[in-house]
């Protein structure tokens, strides 16, 4: 393997990586909102006591949830970004390679060699 089309690879790696990172980042984002305010954990809140800390530690777990999804996506962004930005050619070749719905793969026009 030549050493660009290991560049390549490894580019193409980082974007599916960041993608999988930012699907990371939505799910803990969308478990902390249904922790927070789902039917379930509402009724414990509200069943609770004041003298326990069970609100300040719901509310607290609440916002290290939110803060780890925004991070855990502003990282994948910032990646993909990143990957993009330095890849140029490389989304030349995939554009190249993937099929268009406007015209032949691999931008072909017909009758040329």
């Amino acid at each position: 393997m030549r050493p660009r089309s290991r560049v390549r690879v490894a580019k193409c790696q980082m974007l599916v990586t960041s993608f999988f990172v930012l699907l990371l980042g939505l799910a803990v984002a969308s478990m902390a909102a249904l922790t927070y305010f789902g039917a379930h954990f509402a009724v414990l809140g509200h069943a609770s006591s004041e003298r326990t800390s069970y609100k300040a530690m719901h509310r607290w777990a609440f916002y290290v949830g939110i803060s780890l999804a925004g991070l855990l996506t502003l990282g994948a962004v910032l990646t993909a970004t990143a990957t993009v930005r330095e890849a140029g050619g490389l989304m030349a070749v995939v554009s190249s390679l993937c099929p268009s719905p406007l015209g032949p793969p691999g931008g072909l026009q017909p009758g040329s060699s």
